[in-house]
Protein backbone atom coordinates (compact mmCIF):
# COMPACT_ATOMS: atom_id res chain seq x y z
CA UNK A 1 0.00 0.00 0.00
CA UNK A 2 2.76 2.41 0.92
CA UNK A 3 4.56 1.61 -2.34
CA UNK A 4 1.39 2.37 -4.33
CA UNK A 5 1.00 5.73 -2.56
CA UNK A 6 4.64 6.60 -3.28
CA UNK A 7 4.28 5.66 -6.95
CA UNK A 8 1.08 7.70 -7.35
CA UNK A 9 2.65 10.63 -5.50
CA UNK A 10 5.73 10.51 -7.72
CA UNK A 11 3.56 10.32 -10.84
CA UNK A 12 1.58 13.45 -9.96
CA UNK A 13 4.66 15.34 -8.76
CA UNK A 14 6.61 14.44 -11.88
CA UNK A 15 3.95 15.27 -14.43
CA UNK A 16 2.70 18.42 -12.69
CA UNK A 17 6.19 19.87 -12.22
CA UNK A 18 7.96 18.85 -15.42
CA UNK A 19 7.13 21.84 -17.62
CA UNK A 20 9.14 20.53 -20.54
CA UNK A 21 7.79 16.97 -20.43
CA UNK A 22 5.60 16.65 -23.50
CA UNK A 23 4.11 13.71 -25.36
CA UNK A 24 5.90 12.98 -28.65
CA UNK A 25 8.34 15.84 -28.04
CA UNK A 26 10.95 14.18 -30.24
CA UNK A 27 8.52 13.52 -33.10
CA UNK A 28 8.80 15.29 -36.43
CA UNK A 29 7.99 18.99 -36.72
CA UNK A 30 5.14 18.26 -39.15
CA UNK A 31 2.39 15.69 -38.81
CA UNK A 32 2.62 13.68 -42.03
CA UNK A 33 1.44 10.30 -43.29
CA UNK A 34 3.64 7.47 -44.55
CA UNK A 35 4.00 9.24 -47.92
CA UNK A 36 5.07 12.51 -46.26
CA UNK A 37 1.74 14.17 -47.09
CA UNK A 38 0.70 16.93 -44.69
CA UNK A 39 -2.74 17.98 -43.44
CA UNK A 40 -4.07 14.49 -44.05
CA UNK A 41 -4.14 15.17 -47.77
CA UNK A 42 -6.61 18.04 -47.37
CA UNK A 43 -6.27 21.27 -49.33
CA UNK A 44 -5.04 23.82 -46.76
CA UNK A 45 -6.20 26.79 -48.86
CA UNK A 46 -9.83 25.59 -48.81
CA UNK A 47 -10.07 26.10 -45.06
CA UNK A 48 -9.68 29.81 -45.75
CA UNK A 49 -11.48 30.21 -49.09
CA UNK A 50 -14.53 27.94 -48.65
CA UNK A 51 -14.33 27.42 -44.87
CA UNK A 52 -14.55 23.67 -45.49
CA UNK A 53 -12.23 20.69 -45.28
CA UNK A 54 -11.75 19.60 -48.90
CA UNK A 55 -9.60 16.66 -49.95
CA UNK A 56 -6.70 17.54 -52.22
CA UNK A 57 -5.92 15.84 -55.50
CA UNK A 58 -2.47 14.27 -56.01
CA UNK A 59 -2.36 15.85 -59.49
CA UNK A 60 -2.05 19.23 -57.75
CA UNK A 61 0.72 18.67 -55.23
CA UNK A 62 3.48 20.90 -53.98
CA UNK A 63 6.43 20.11 -51.73
CA UNK A 64 7.18 22.69 -49.07
CA UNK A 65 9.75 22.20 -46.31
CA UNK A 66 9.97 18.49 -47.24
CA UNK A 67 6.20 18.03 -46.78
CA UNK A 68 3.86 17.31 -49.70
CA UNK A 69 0.62 19.27 -49.76
CA UNK A 70 -2.30 18.39 -52.00
CA UNK A 71 -4.73 20.87 -53.53
CA UNK A 72 -8.17 20.63 -55.09
CA UNK A 73 -7.10 22.52 -58.20
CA UNK A 74 -4.29 24.48 -59.84
CA UNK A 75 -5.62 27.82 -58.56
CA UNK A 76 -5.40 26.67 -54.93
CA UNK A 77 -1.91 25.29 -55.49
CA UNK A 78 -0.90 28.70 -56.85
CA UNK A 79 -2.38 30.45 -53.79
CA UNK A 80 -0.24 28.26 -51.56
CA UNK A 81 2.98 28.52 -53.54
CA UNK A 82 2.73 32.32 -53.49
CA UNK A 83 2.23 32.52 -49.70
CA UNK A 84 2.71 29.14 -47.99
CA UNK A 85 3.01 30.63 -44.51
CA UNK A 86 -0.48 32.04 -44.77
CA UNK A 87 -2.03 28.58 -45.21
CA UNK A 88 0.11 26.19 -43.18
CA UNK A 89 -1.62 24.66 -40.17
CA UNK A 90 -0.34 25.86 -36.83
CA UNK A 91 1.81 23.50 -34.75
CA UNK A 92 2.87 21.48 -37.77
CA UNK A 93 -0.67 20.15 -38.14
CA UNK A 94 -0.80 18.49 -34.73
CA UNK A 95 -3.90 18.82 -32.54
CA UNK A 96 -3.95 22.31 -31.03
CA UNK A 97 -5.91 21.15 -27.99
CA UNK A 98 -3.38 18.39 -27.29
CA UNK A 99 -0.65 20.99 -26.98
CA UNK A 100 -2.74 23.23 -24.74
CA UNK A 101 -3.96 20.71 -22.18
CA UNK A 102 -2.79 20.11 -18.66
CA UNK A 103 -2.33 16.55 -17.42
CA UNK A 104 -5.74 14.91 -17.14
CA UNK A 105 -7.67 17.36 -19.32
CA UNK A 106 -7.59 15.16 -22.40
CA UNK A 107 -8.26 11.46 -22.47
CA UNK A 108 -7.21 9.80 -19.22
CA UNK A 109 -4.01 11.22 -17.80
CA UNK A 110 -2.50 12.35 -21.09
CA UNK A 111 0.07 15.06 -20.79
CA UNK A 112 0.32 17.94 -23.26
CA UNK A 113 2.12 17.27 -26.50
CA UNK A 114 1.99 16.52 -30.19
CA UNK A 115 -1.11 14.41 -30.81
CA UNK A 116 -2.54 13.57 -34.24
CA UNK A 117 -5.26 15.78 -35.61
CA UNK A 118 -8.28 15.06 -37.75
CA UNK A 119 -8.21 17.46 -40.73
CA UNK A 120 -12.01 17.74 -40.84
CA UNK A 121 -11.98 19.27 -37.35
CA UNK A 122 -10.55 22.75 -37.70
CA UNK A 123 -10.90 26.38 -36.75
CA UNK A 124 -9.53 29.63 -38.17
CA UNK A 125 -8.43 32.01 -35.42
CA UNK A 126 -6.86 35.36 -36.31
CA UNK A 127 -6.38 34.11 -39.88
CA UNK A 128 -4.45 31.03 -38.71
CA UNK A 129 -5.47 27.41 -39.20
CA UNK A 130 -5.76 25.14 -36.15
CA UNK A 131 -6.50 21.42 -36.46
CA UNK A 132 -8.01 19.21 -33.76
CA UNK A 133 -8.40 15.52 -32.96
CA UNK A 134 -11.91 14.23 -33.50
CA UNK A 135 -13.31 10.76 -32.83
CA UNK A 136 -16.51 9.29 -31.50
CA UNK A 137 -14.87 9.20 -28.07
CA UNK A 138 -13.25 12.62 -27.91
CA UNK A 139 -13.93 15.91 -29.66
CA UNK A 140 -10.96 18.16 -28.96
CA UNK A 141 -12.40 21.23 -30.70
CA UNK A 142 -15.43 21.20 -28.41
CA UNK A 143 -13.17 21.09 -25.34
CA UNK A 144 -10.93 23.81 -26.83
CA UNK A 145 -13.90 26.13 -27.32
CA UNK A 146 -14.83 25.88 -23.63
CA UNK A 147 -11.76 28.00 -22.78
CA UNK A 148 -10.19 29.01 -26.08
CA UNK A 149 -8.04 31.92 -24.81
CA UNK A 150 -6.35 29.70 -22.20
CA UNK A 151 -5.79 26.79 -24.57
CA UNK A 152 -4.49 29.11 -27.29
CA UNK A 153 -1.94 30.62 -24.91
CA UNK A 154 -0.90 27.24 -23.47
CA UNK A 155 -0.62 25.55 -26.86
CA UNK A 156 1.61 28.33 -28.18
CA UNK A 157 3.81 28.14 -25.09
CA UNK A 158 4.07 24.35 -25.38
CA UNK A 159 4.94 24.52 -29.09
CA UNK A 160 7.63 27.13 -28.46
CA UNK A 161 9.08 24.95 -25.68
CA UNK A 162 9.09 21.85 -27.88
CA UNK A 163 10.39 23.69 -30.97
CA UNK A 164 12.25 26.81 -29.78
CA UNK A 165 14.19 26.96 -33.05
CA UNK A 166 11.08 27.58 -35.16
CA UNK A 167 8.25 29.93 -34.29
CA UNK A 168 4.91 29.03 -35.85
Amino acid sequence: MLLAILIIGFYFFYFKTQGDDYYNKGGSYYLVDQDNVGAGGYDVTEYFTSHKAVKGDPRYSYKYDEVIYLFANEQNKSLFTNQPGQYLPQYGGYCAFGLGIEVGEGVGDNKPGKYPSTPTSFKIIDNKLYLFHDSQYFRAKEKWEQDEPRYLLQSQKAWETIHPEQRN
